[in-house]
């Protein structure tokens, strides 16, 4: 008998939750890379929270399907496994909104022209710096709200449930 996390309908649902997830986590990212000042980096945190919250979503069902409800191990994989497809899609959305707004990015550019107003620590002197940075807090901060949502609601989820 075949794990039903691993089945193709389930598989199917990662990529649409993890895909969900990169696009609603892409919209503040544009609006920071139309303008890409330093003091508009809390937008890359409002993306992060929207991805969050697509991942809440998805793991509030899962605490009500009978396989997932009772082995929260199958909801903690099943979380993870749509966080870690979110993350894939994002990594590659962050790279080509990078390349649309900065197409050469190998060239050095004036001081202040990639980040407006960013201290001088922290200014990228070539867009490359700025893709760094972007594809950092992408992979990081996705992957932390992904995993604590996952680890969290598995264990509540199932907690806040009796079992038949």
């Amino acid at each position: 008998m075949q794990n039903p996390v691993f089945d193709r309908q389930h598989i199917r649902e990662y990529f649409v939750y993890g895909s969900i997830a990169a696009v609603l986590y892409m919209i503040p990212v544009w609006f920071f890379l139309a303008d890409a000042e330093y003091k508009n980096l809390y937008y890359l945190f409002i993306g992060i929270a929207l991805f969050m919250l697509t991942i809440l979503c998805y793991a509030y069902k899962l605490v009500y399907r009978p396989y997932e409800r009772k082995r929260s191990v199958a909801m903690l994989t099943a979380g993870h496994l749509a966080t870690i497809s979110g993350i894939a899609i994002a990594l590659l959305l962050v790279l080509i909104s990078v390349l649309i707004f900065f197409p050469h990015l190998s060239i050095p550019l004036p001081a202040d022209s990639i980040l407006k107003g960013a201290p001088a620590t922290l200014q990228p002197h070539r867009p490359s710096g700025l893709l760094f940075m972007l594809l950092a807090v992408t992979a990081i901060g996705n992957a932390g709200v992904g995993s604590f949502i996952s680890v969290a609601t598995s264990y509540a989820g199932r907690r806040g449930r009796s079992e038949k």
